[in-house]
Parts: C-alpha cells; sequence; structure tokens
C-alpha cells in the first residue's frame, strides 16, 4: 500500500508543476534591455565629454572620460550577469557576459579611434594656422621687382 500511495502522490505533484504557467522571459529581456541602454548612454557620455574636449582644444583629459565610463559601464555589466544568473540560471550569466565582453571592446575600440581621427585633425589644422600666422611675419628673401 505504501508503495502505491507513492506513486499516486508523485503522479499528483507532476500533475501540478505541468499544470504551472512557463517562466516569462519578458521581464529578464525589459531588464537586460535596460541595462544596455544605461550602458551605451554612460559610454556615450564620455565619448561627448572628450570629443567636447578635443573640439575645444582643451588639453589635460586625455580620454580619462571614456576610459572611466567604460570601465564603471563594465563593472555595472557584471552586476547585471550576476543578477541574471540570480533570476534566470547560470545560462543567462554566460550569454550576458558573452555578450557583454566584445560589446565593450568593440565599442571602446570604435569610439578611441574616433576620437584619435578628430585628435589628428585638429592638431593639423592648429599646426596649418600656426604656419600661416608664422608666414606673416616672415621677411622676404628677395625684394620683388
Amino acid at each position: 500500500m505504501l508503495g502505491l500511495e507513492q506513486s499516486i502522490a508523485s503522479t499528483q505533484i507532476a500533475a501540478t508543476l505541468r499544470a504551472q504557467p512557463s517562466y516569462d522571459r519578458s521581464h529578464m529581456t525589459i531588464f537586460l534591455s535596460i541595462a544596455f541602454g544605461l550602458s551605451l548612454a554612460v559610454i556615450l557620455l564620455g565619448f561627448w565629454a572628450d570629443r567636447s574636449a578635443i573640439s575645444a582644444r582643451i588639453n589635460g583629459a586625455n580620454g580619462l572620460p571614456i576610459l572611466v565610463a567604460l570601465i564603471a559601464s563594465f563593472l555595472a555589466s557584471l552586476a547585471v550577469a550576476v543578477i541574471a544568473w540570480l533570476f534566470d540560471g547560470f545560462e543567462m550569466l554566460v550569454w550576458v557576459l558573452l555578450f557583454s565582453v566584445p560589446y565593450h571592446a568593440g565599442l571602446g575600440g570604435l569610439l578611441i579611434w574616433r576620437l584619435q581621427s578628430l585628435a589628428t585633425h585638429a592638431k593639423a589644422a592648429d599646426d596649418a594656422n600656426s604656419q600661416r600666422i608664422a608666414d606673416m611675419f616672415r621677411k622676404p628673401s628677395k625684394p620683388q621687382s
């Protein structure tokens, strides 16, 4: 009799588990979308701060705002990965980390390359302007006839 009661109980538990609704991942999608948007906003804020400093010919920043933004965003993505692991399992942690590393490396590399390009163009424009001003004060080598 004891075996029959256990069999009935396990059948009832299995039926109850099957009757429960499946897990809805829409909450995790919303959470990860918000985290991605905030990460992108922080990184772009650092980029625009550096871009403004280069455009205004302000020395001293030297890429620090974008570096801090990239590091802060990456550390926050580690926290997001842990939260995803707690609520959705180890597989989600792996997916978040697999997305986060190339995302930060690729976006950081692209934006830093753009800042370096902008700084090179600004330096060339400053050098050309300095040369033009220096040519205005240079004595002519031969008198014109």
